[in-house]
């Protein structure tokens, strides 16, 4: 028997609940179908997620690497523990801090694009080697694509 929730807080947390989920298959949708500029294919439906998990059966490389394997000679990569890489050209930085509208996050050497929506050639383009900082409501996860 836990304590009655009232239908008030109910309704507000299904509203966020069901923003996040739509957020997480938006993002899901992303990584299966679309391609980062620096995979070359004509056909992009879910090429560059294949080619990745084929690279990771024959080089036993993760496809999930922490950062630093981006730039193992930046010591601020090895500080980083809440992001991750998806291969070599996406960063991921999710929220960890509960009720968080921006996310502080490191990108390494390179340049990064953050992709919005479904949108992965629009957007400023941001040097790496430095902390930005990334407006980031609940509906929105940090994602930043490498720019070749």
């Amino acid at each position: 028997a836990g304590v009655p929730v009232p239908p008030q807080l109910v309704a507000a947390r299904d509203r966020a609940v069901s923003r996040a989920a739509g957020a997480l298959r938006q993002y899901a949708a992303f990584l299966a179908h679309r391609l980062p500029a620096s995979y070359p294919s004509t056909d992009r439906r879910g090429v560059w997620a294949k080619a990745l998990a084929a690279a990771a059966a024959t080089s036993l490389l993760p496809i999930c690497r922490p950062l630093w394997w981006l730039d193992p000679g930046d010591a601020q990569t090895f500080a980083v523990d809440d992001q991750f890489a998806i291969g070599d050209d996406v960063i991921v930085a999710p929220v960890v801090e509960k009720g968080a509208r921006t996310r502080r996050l490191y990108l390494p050497a390179g340049r990064w694009r953050e992709w919005r929506d479904t949108d992965v050639d629009g957007g400023i383009i941001e040097d790496g080697g430095r902390w930005v900082t990334v407006d980031a409501p609940l509906e929105k996860l940090p994602v930043f694509i490498r720019v070749v």
